[in-house]
């Protein structure tokens, strides 16, 4: 019987994903146990001292970008494109990705049950838990998976796709 051999596109990614699972574990380690704040209190006050009206839009754009608003249909139309294409497992797997992530949302809120810190008036309040962050686990997730899907079927948009679903996820997780 011959083994399959491992490939360096298969490990590499399966490695990276295993590192930044630790880097999480680790960090909710540290935010259940308080541990957290006097990092997150320094780079959040690093962030404001950046503050100009133009970034504030910017951020707000990205925001809003993450938000149920505009991931729920973008999600919803990739899937109805998949279907339409006859590409059923991806539009499953963008399916399974996307109430997969929400899913884990809630859990790990529940299980961290961390407040939401407080150090501007000015600033979004939300009643919900603050970790992990519900905008950059959907982001990450379904536009991730969204670019997935548009870089296997369209050739042609591959590095565009790419790019672009890391770029605004990234953006969308400093927002």
């Amino acid at each position: 019987m011959r083994l399959p051999t491992l490939r360096a596109r298969t490990v590499l990614p399966a490695l990276l994903a295993l590192a930044l699972a630790a880097v999480f574990v680790k960090t909710a380690r540290e935010v259940v146990e308080n541990e957290w704040t006097r990092g997150e209190t320094w780079l959040e006050l690093t962030l404001h001292q950046m503050a100009s009206p133009a970034a504030t839009a910017i951020m707000r754009g990205f925001t809003f970008v993450g938000s149920l608003v505009m991931l729920l249909p973008l999600a919803l139309a990739t899937v109805a494109w998949c279907v339409w294409r006859g590409e059923r497992r991806q539009a499953m797997w963008l399916a399974i990705v996307a109430l997969g992530g929400e899913a884990a949302n809630v859990a790990l809120k529940l299980a961290s049950a961390r407040a939401r810190p407080a150090l501007w008036p000015e600033a979004l309040h939300l009643d919900t838990y603050s970790f992990p962050s519900g905008h950059s686990m959907s982001s990450a997730a379904r536009l991730g998976r969204i670019a997935v899907v548009v870089a296997r079927l369209e050739l042609g948009l591959r590095v565009a796709a790419t790019l672009l679903g890391r770029l605004v996820g990234l953006g969308v997780e400093i927002s």
